[in-house]
């Protein structure tokens, strides 16, 4: 007996064209927050060196494993809370000093889910002729998920060698997210894009037809934040949850495609309670992209300017706070892109509060700059009590640039990521909602107002974790190569419809190759060629000597495989 029938229906068929997005993997250690342990050491040349992303920092900063230790020099990083990753490759970068002789060898590198059975994942011996500050990447070929990683150092490069001895090391692989939005960047200017085959002419000209997928036909929800034809569109992919190595499919080419409803309505930002993308042209009212209706009405001296993705909006001690209070509860995280204009002595500034003047109310949650404190960021949640005063957060708030900030709040503690990288987790007065309006760029009442612009500020229902910060950071900045778009597959594109090829009777012309993007393998087709010219069947190259003169038209058909 069947009780409920769920039947959903999309319109994912016909489209044409598609490509796939993965994230490029990057390294997966951090400096603070997992578990480093080892074998005996030499000094203090501790293990968790290995991973401080200080590649080159004068002498001392190295790893170095006692000689005793060998024929089993052992290094083991532990990701924290449980935490299983997909490590598909590693590097070693070897030190300054004797590098010839302490520098590894032969080793081994093994994974557990236990800490007690391991898999080896990789085995290396011979290795020699290391230079200072040298980068070697090995290949996992079956890698897994695992809590544990150790590299087991069995042999040293030299024979004089007083210790063995690294300056950092890499677990390299793709994190698993959930709820993570991603941004996609389109292009024809971008030539990684276009050479994929990439064009705006086989979308709707707003792009109606776009969609995006995973591996198992899920739709996945997203808005188009902006739609440029002639430069760079600007669209968010809501993820509920990637796994490692996962696949998003990106579909387009269906003339009866509509809108969907999802992209304009706020459901593509579900797991959010505000999203301002700051890229208004006018400074009268801030639209919240979520369902959440936190739209931004109170606005006073403001500028717009050009922000990291698309427009943003200049504060210079001005004033916007939302015409209803946001309630985000204890468990959410704030994110946002700033920067800090003042030339010289930093005051009270806020970067986001629903609190009054102080931050004393016993509810809401309150961050933003320290009077005088150049490198501090200062926090609350509920209450004026356990105040997070995070020193060294950054090197000088005067004079930094465009940067990423994210504040992960779950309930009574307190995380901040600087582009991308964890500064500090504290204990803290859970956050609660409050009876203000927020305001961003200032305290609810108009106080201690920002200076300098802010873009794409966000309010997400979660706590988020160091990868979380890292992945959205590392997809969001400029320049960015965070995703890896390729395996185009839909209608042959030819750059040029049309073109002119000039021979000499006789003589043999230079090989002409039509430029042309389409999916699978290629196969080219020629009709009209004249005598002794041909075409290849593979590669399009068109070549060859003819004594035949005039003008000939030539049609030539390359077939592939469409989406």
């Amino acid at each position: 007996v069947i009780g409920d029938l769920v039947l959903t229906v999309g319109d994912n068929t016909p489209f044409t064209n598609s490509l796939e997005i993965s994230i490029q993997p990057f390294d997966l250690t951090r400096p603070t927050g997992d578990i480093v342990t080892s074998s005996a050491i030499r000094g203090d040349k501790n293990a968790t060196r290995l991973f401080d992303n200080l590649k080159i920092n004068g002498t001392s900063d190295r790893w170095e494993g006692a000689n005793s230790a060998l024929p089993a020099v052992w290094v083991q990083y532990q990701f924290a809370g449980g935490t299983r990753q997909k490590v598909s490759s590693y590097s070693l970068t070897a030190q300054n000093a004797s590098v010839t002789n302490r520098s590894p060898a032969s080793w081994t590198l093994q994974a557990s889910n236990d800490g007690s059975t391991w898999t080896t994942l990789d085995t290396i011996s011979g290795q020699a002729n290391w230079t200072a500050e040298e980068k070697r990447t090995y290949t996992i070929n079956s890698p897994g998920l695992y809590e544990y990683y150790k590299i087991v150092i069995s042999a040293r490069a030299g024979s004089g060698g007083s210790c063995v001895s690294l300056r950092e090391m890499e677990l390299i692989g793709t994190p698993s997210l959930s709820n993570w939005y991603m941004l996609v960047r389109l292009s024809e200017s971008n030539s990684d894009l276009y050479a994929q085959g990439f064009r705006y002419n086989l979308l709707k000209s707003a792009g109606e037809d776009l969609r995006f997928q995973t591996p198992a036909g899920l739709e996945l929800k997203h808005e188009i934040q902006k739609w440029d034809a002639t430069g760079e569109s600007l669209v968010w992919v809501q993820i509920p949850a990637l796994s490692a190595d996962e696949k998003i499919l990106m579909r387009w080419g269906n003339l009866q495609a509509a809108l969907p409803a999802y992209a304009s309505n706020g459901e593509a930002w579900s797991n959010s309670h505000g999203v301002w993308h700051l890229d208004e042209e006018t400074t009268t009212k801030f639209d919240d992209s979520s369902a959440q209706s936190n739209d931004v009405t109170s606005v006073l001296n403001l500028s717009p300017v050009q922000g990291i993705v698309g427009g943003a909006m200049d504060w210079a001690n001005g004033q916007a706070k939302t015409s209803s209070p946001v309630n985000t509860g204890s468990d959410f995280t704030a994110s946002m892109w700033l920067k800090y204009e003042k030339a010289s002595d930093v005051n009270y500034q806020t970067l986001l509060s629903n609190k009054n003047d102080l931050g004393n109310d016993s509810f809401g949650f309150f961050f933003g700059l320290h009077d005088n404190d150049q490198d501090r960021l200062r926090a609350r949640g509920g209450g004026i009590t356990q105040t997070v005063e995070a020193d060294d957060f950054i090197s000088n708030w005067i004079g930094m640039p465009w940067s990423h900030l994210v504040m992960s709040y779950k309930g009574s503690t307190l995380t901040g990521f600087l582009n991308g990288e964890q500064k500090f987790s504290s204990t803290i007065n859970p956050a609660s909602n409050s009876i203000y309006p927020m305001g961003i760029g200032m305290n609810f009442n108009g106080t201690d107002t920002w200076d300098g612009p802010i873009d794409e500020l966000r309010i997400d229902k979660y706590s988020s974790n160091s990868y979380w910060a890292r992945s959205s950071y590392e997809n969001q900045k400029p320049g960015s190569t965070f995703l890896k778009i390729d395996n185009f597959k839909g209608t042959p594109v030819f750059d040029a419809t049309s073109i002119e090829i000039f021979a000499k009777k006789g003589v043999a012309i230079p090989a002409f190759t039509p430029v042309v993007a389409t999916g699978g393998t290629k196969a080219f087709s020629a009709v009209g060629l004249p005598p002794g010219i041909t075409i290849n069947n593979t590669t399009g190259s068109i070549q060859g000597t003819t004594t035949v003169t005039g003008t000939t038209n030539i049609t030539v058909t390359v077939q592939g495989i469409d989406a």
